[in-house]
């Protein structure tokens, strides 16, 4: 269910690509069927001491403990504090639940429902115990506890829309975008980690250091909502993504998209919403050469005259890319990233690019994004899945 994962992070015409490095980890969770985890055509009427309608030999000496039908959910934070629905019984004064051998606290019961605050645990699959004075009853392998992620990102991933800026393209070009996700082992880490080290920085063909690991859900597809609008994303097991090229109605400025509940797989019944939030339209005022839609040529600008400016409210950060094509115009031959905060201007420095060559033609990437933050039922942690609104610019390097 855990797999690690090393990023080495590239640029990209049309965003980020990874390289990963797999490592299979863990088991899937425990999943529970719609009967809960007894055969409800069972019906204890045998002399043994079991909960199930069989005579067989049991080796158990107890008397018949509380039946444990059904639990919601079956998973949450090593930090404890998950409520947890536990159905069955019966269940009286004298009743005790544990997860993993430790007391949990009780918050609410009836005689066929209760409600167990689960206790601080080591993160992994424990079992259920629930104990009243007519016996004792377990389920193993029954709670899976997610490493506590407070505070830091629980998905890394990104719904993206590009669209170009400048009249000066041969051409119509036609607007693209993406969508992707990861269910993350909790880390400190942010999607515009990918392209600099720290905020107002630029870096020259720059690849992250970080090492994190994600989990293999075994779902082939998942999907995400905006609106009416529903997108699949297909299960993309060398990124450890899940993944889909979507279409411009797929992409809303400044809306909101919902994980849509998982119905299979190691957590059915996990959804998120939002998952991401798209950032408000936002314009792109200069260089005036790049963003002119009158403009019939591309402009010409020299290193030192790549000062970017914009009029965006709400973004949490702005993304810069820089592209210098190669002599044969095939490839890139090489990409300056920048992290800008969001204050409405940022100059490239000058002395990052190592390959700038007169005559070259340059492409520009401007974006916009924003996190939604929502916290993961799972285990606390937030979700990093950015929503980015790119423009595209171009012009030829002087």
């Amino acid at each position: 269910m855990r797999t690690t994962l090393l990023i080495s992070a590239t640029v990209a015409l049309a965003g980020l690509t990874g390289c990963f490095g797999l490592d299979f980890f863990a088991p899937d969770a425990a999943v529970l069927d719609d009967s809960g985890f007894i055969d409800s055509g069972d019906a204890d009427t045998d002399a043994d001491s079991d909960v199930d309608s069989d005579s067989d030999a049991d080796s158990d000496s107890d008397t018949d403990g509380p039946q444990i039908d059904y639990l919601d959910p079956y998973y949450g934070s090593a930090s404890g504090g998950t409520d947890v629905l536990i159905i069955g019984g019966p269940f009286d004064s004298s009743t005790t639940v544990s997860f993993g051998g430790v007391p949990s606290t009780i918050t609410n019961m009836t005689g066929t429902t209760l409600n167990a605050r689960t206790p601080s645990g080591a993160e992994g699959l424990v079992d259920l115990t629930v104990t009243n004075e007519s016996g004792s009853t377990t389920e193993p392998e029954a709670f899976y506890y997610f490493e506590d992620g407070t505070g830091l990102s629980g998905t890394l991933g990104a719904v993206s829309w590009f669209e170009y800026v400048g009249g000066y393209w041969n051409g119509t070009p036609t607007p693209f975008g993406s969508a992707s996700w990861s269910l993350l082992v909790p880390a400190n880490f942010h999607y515009w980690d990918y392209f600099a080290p720290s905020d107002d920085a630029c870096a020259s063909e720059y690849s992250t250091s970080a090492q994190l690991s994600a989990y293999d859900l075994d779902l082939p597809t998942t999907q995400i909502r905006t609106g009416s609008r529903t997108i699949t994303m297909t299960w993309e097991a060398q990124y450890l993504r899940w993944y889909a090229e979507i279409a411009q109605v797929d992409f809303q400025a400044n809306s909101t998209y919902e994980l849509v509940e998982l119905t299979d797989g190691a957590i059915p019944g996990f959804s998120l919403n939002p998952m991401a939030t798209t950032p408000r339209s936002f314009t792109w005022i200069g260089p005036s050469g790049v963003t002119d839609n009158s403009a019939t040529g591309a402009t010409r600008l020299s290193r030192t005259q790549l000062a970017l400016t914009w009029n965006s409210s709400d973004a949490d950060k702005m993304l810069i890319q820089v592209g210098i094509v190669n002599a044969a115009g095939t490839d890139i031959d090489e990409w300056v990233t920048c992290v800008a905060r969001n204050d409405g201007s940022f100059t490239v420095p000058s002395t990052v690019f190592t390959r700038w060559v007169a005559g070259r033609q340059l492409f520009i990437y401007l974006g916009a994004v924003v996190e939604s933050g929502a916290r993961l039922p799972t285990n606390n942690a937030n979700s990093a899945v950015a929503g980015i609104s790119w423009k595209i610019g171009a012009a030829f390097a002087n």
